[in-house]
């Protein structure tokens, strides 16, 4: 019985470290497409608000409301514009910012969470490895090494394939968090030259 459940327990936790490995590559090559299209939405979007701020900053607003999957600066402009309105008191653009950066790291929590837990999980199929082999010695009475191999074999896959996983995985992780702050940087950047401009605008308006 005990060795039934080791053995069942050891190609469960195989499927798991399997499903981690192609969750994580999914994850990774979805967020590496995401942030390279957020990007490049990112600088068209910011051209587009420098052509329009030189109409004015009425027009630019008008033109950042009109992207059909709003970029992170276009949604921040919109935001402030409705920040200087009377008793908003400057949330919607903080709150425009962090929805979007919110947006950008989707993903990650599952990919840092398969990075921390893949080797546990290989751990385990290498305790159940090692129990399958002493159950082996208990049930032959003889301790040779093609006796506890099979065990023992068990015990270092199910350790080389956590290892496996979680390397690339926190690997991944780590380059992900690279690409999402550099993206919410040009975002900021580019929101804080547009936000300015439209203060600016708007002082001039209300002196004129």
């Amino acid at each position: 019985m005990l060795f039934t459940l080791a053995t069942t327990g050891i190609l469960v936790t195989k499927i798991i470290l399997v499903l981690y490995s192609v969750i994580a590559l999914a994850i990774a090559i979805e967020r590496v497409l995401t942030l390279r299209h957020t990007a490049a939405q990112e600088r068209a979007a910011r051209e587009a608000l420098r052509a329009a701020f030189a109409v004015g900053s009425r027009s630019a607003l008008a033109r950042a409301s009109q992207f059909e999957v709003p970029s992170c600066v276009a949604l921040i402009v919109a935001a402030e514009a409705l920040d200087r309105l009377p008793g908003h008191e400057h949330l919607a653009a903080e709150l425009a910012f962090a929805r979007s950066a919110a947006m950008l790291r989707r993903g990650l929590s599952a990919l840092a969470s398969i990075a921390s837990t893949a080797p546990y999980v290989g751990l385990f199929g290498t305790v159940l490895g090692i129990l399958t082999a002493f159950h082996t010695i208990a049930i032959t009475g003889q301790t040779g090494a093609s006796i506890v191999a099979g065990g023992v074999t068990e015990a270092l896959v199910t350790t080389a394939m956590g290892l496996g996983v979680a390397v690339p995985a926190v690997l991944v992780y780590n380059g992900m968090v690279g690409l999402v702050s550099d993206v919410t940087l040009l975002a900021e950047g580019n929101a804080r030259e547009f936000v300015a401009q439209l203060i600016v605008s708007d002082e001039r308006e209300t002196v004129s």
